[in-house]
């Protein structure tokens, strides 16, 4: 592939920004010295954790406003039912610990609902995003280092994600992106890394072998989703779409099942650096132990910075 050509610029961003960019008011504190976040048997005692993180502010309707008294564009995240009050408390308080660019802020916390405000993002997920926005390669590039720099950070705080999934990340520019579903995000740090789950909820025909087999997720099943991840961003793309009058969501399936079905590698995306795909197919490694830890994977992507596109 000749590479003398260079790719199209990114994007221009300057007139896209997150909504509540200028409002610095809740800022999480940094988790360095906090506990890790675990299932309390008291949702109560939950509550007071994530409070105590967090600014005062208040809920009207589905509004969300500010110490000042000023409306913050927000998503609200609200519990299901009795049954889902738990998962929306701990979802809130890990977030309230997590600092980095590339996960999603918390804003506030009530526990009457129980809800939580999060930042808005503007441009909504990737998953709907992919169709609808031609992007570049470069910033393909770099949506996919800003995944893995937040997966570097969390499984260095040893969490398992589990959900690793584009319809859980947000964009807040074309070319940056942010995690924005920590519902089953799990501590591993007392169980060996490990975190096996009976229900098997989040099991589907894409996920890493172990995982549908044992229901056994761990760093490296984070890591098989990733490349996943990775597939889905360099191939669907909105033209297509509409080439073939697929329904929303619908592309994703089938390059994804061309990526772990086929026997022979799947043709090289336009988008993609060539040693790269063959770096994403690598990393589908049916053992575990083969597959690269993130601080590595993103050594890799950095590599293809300055990548020239034909």
């Amino acid at each position: 592939m000749a590479d003398s050509e260079r790719r199209s610029p990114t994007p221009s961003t300057s007139e896209i920004k997150t909504s509540n960019e200028d409002d610095k008011s809740f800022q999480p504190p940094s988790n360095d010295k906090k506990e890790p976040t675990t299932i309390a048997k008291d949702p109560k005692e939950d509550c007071t954790d994530v409070l105590a993180f967090l600014g005062f502010g208040k809920f009207s309707g589905g509004a969300y406003y500010n110490k000042y008294g000023h409306k913050v564009e927000a998503e609200i995240r609200e519990s299901c039912g009795s049954d889902d009050d738990l998962k929306i408390i701990q979802e809130a308080k890990l977030l309230s610990q997590l600092d980095h660019e590339n996960i999603i802020k918390i804003l506030a916390f009530d526990k009457t609902g129980p809800r939580f405000a999060m930042e808005s993002t503007t441009l909504g997920n990737i998953n709907l995003a992919l169709e609808t926005y031609n992007f570049t390669s470069k910033s393909i590039l770099s949506l996919l280092k800003c995944v893995t720099s937040a997966m570097v950070y969390i499984s260095q705080r040893q969490y398992v994600l589990r959900n690793l999934r584009s319809e859980n990340i947000y964009l807040s520019s074309p070319s940056n992106c942010k995690i924005g579903n920590f519902r089953y995000c799990q501590y591993v740090g007392d169980t060996d890394g490990i975190y096996v789950d009976q229900d098997g909820a989040l099991v589907w025909e894409y996920s890493a072998p172990e995982v549908k087999k044992e229901k056994r997720f761990s760093t490296k099943s984070d890591v098989w989703d990733l490349a996943l991840l990775g597939c889905e961003l360099y191939n669907v793309d909105p033209e297509i779409a509409s080439r073939f009058a697929m329904p929303p969501g619908s592309t994703r399936r089938l390059f994804l099942d061309r990526f772990m079905f086929e026997v022979d590698m799947p043709p090289l995306p336009l988008k993609c650096p060539f040693p790269l795909w063959y770096y994403l197919e690598n990393i589908t490694d049916h053992d575990p132990n083969e597959r690269p830890p993130f601080p590595e994977i993103l050594q890799e992507l950095r590599e293809y910075d300055d990548w020239q596109i034909s």
